[in-house]
């Protein structure tokens, strides 16, 4: 037995669990994907860049997407990442040329940028309100 109480393993458990799903769509989809780009007469390297696209647009937008999902919300943003993911999809299961598989790729980068906003600990969220500032009382000048 560890020396771990069990709210620690209880937080490891459900670390463990969300890192696994967060993670395991993108792996599971990598392996068909490389089979049907082949299929569709693209060479291995051009399949690379389309990697190294996805790779390059999460990377590049993780930060304003974050600022988006400040902004807008988080469910709109995760809304708006599964609409672009189907787009994207879509897209791959219709594009023959590697201009449209490349646009594929983007848009699901962009869509796996979306979906990883995250909010730390203690930021605002429209539940929990920042605490208001308070105005000094208005004191009349004295004449």
């Amino acid at each position: 037995m560890s020396d771990e109480s069990p709210e620690i393993r209880t937080a490891r458990r459900r670390y463990v669990t969300v890192c696994a799903l967060f993670w395991l769509p993108p792996g599971l989809a990598m392996a068909p994907l490389v089979l049907l780009f082949t299929e569709r007469g693209m060479a291995l390297a051009a399949i690379a860049g389309f990697y190294a696209t996805h790779s390059l647009t999460v990377a590049a937008l993780e930060l304003p997407t974050g600022g988006l999902s400040d902004v807008l919300g988080r469910r709109p943003v995760l809304a708006v990442a599964g609409g672009l993911n189907a787009i994207a999809l879509l897209i791959h299961a219709l594009g023959t040329t590697a201009w449209a598989l490349a646009l594929g790729m983007v848009l699901m980068g962009t869509a796996r940028a979306l979906a990883a906003v995250r909010r730390k600990p203690g930021t605002w969220t429209p539940s929990r309100r920042p605490p208001a500032r308070r105005r000094p009382a208005h004191r009349p000048r004295a004449r």
